[in-house]
């Protein structure tokens, strides 16, 4: 972003800068990074790649030692979730496979309301990039008969190219 002016406008300053690099090193090891506009963009060894089936709409995301499918219909964190645990170069083993009722649970007066019970109102693909991908979707905790809704909910699910981690913001709101 830009002092007093839009991104791209290079006559005004710049107010701030988001840096976002893979760092390789142990958790003992003290390092050094500085910032430079040298023209050396490397780009990660497997870079994250966002892909929609066009018949049932779902998202598939590799980060290169997992692959991760999400359903478009009810929200149930992932549907299915592939690894790379034979070490044969492919993240084609699988650990959770067309799983459904994994998700989010809020209970109230002892009534529990589940995000898989109910559509999924969107799903956007916030951030596509090499090294970090997002995707947020929105929608509504239901009752198990689908037919009462209550808190609504946005989680943002956080990509990293290269790790088989998904860092998960979980956003719950009142929206009656």
């Amino acid at each position: 972003a830009r002092w007093g002016g839009t991104p791209t406008d290079e006559t005004k300053p710049i107010k701030w800068v988001l840096v976002d690099f893979t760092a390789t090193q142990s958790a003992d090891e003290r390092a050094t990074y500085y910032l430079t506009d040298e023209g050396d963009n490397t780009q990660p060894r497997n870079p994250v790649s966002i892909s929609r089936d066009g018949d049932s709409g779902e998202f598939t995301v590799s980060t290169g030692v997992a692959k991760y499918v999400i359903s478009t219909s009810n929200f149930d964190l992932f549907k299915q979730v592939y690894v790379d645990n034979d070490r044969d170069g492919d993240a084609d083993d699988p650990i959770l496979k067309d799983d459904s009722g994994n998700g989010a649970l809020v209970t109230a007066n002892g009534d529990t309301y589940d995000s898989a019970n109910g559509a999924i109102e969107e799903v956007e693909v916030e951030l596509e990039g090499p090294v970090r991908s997002v995707i947020r979707v929105k929608g509504w905790h239901y009752s198990p008969s689908g037919d009462q809704k209550f808190l609504a909910y946005t989680p943002r699910l956080i990509f990293h190219a290269n790790s088989s981690s998904v860092k998960v913001l979980y956003t719950v709101w009142n929206d009656l």
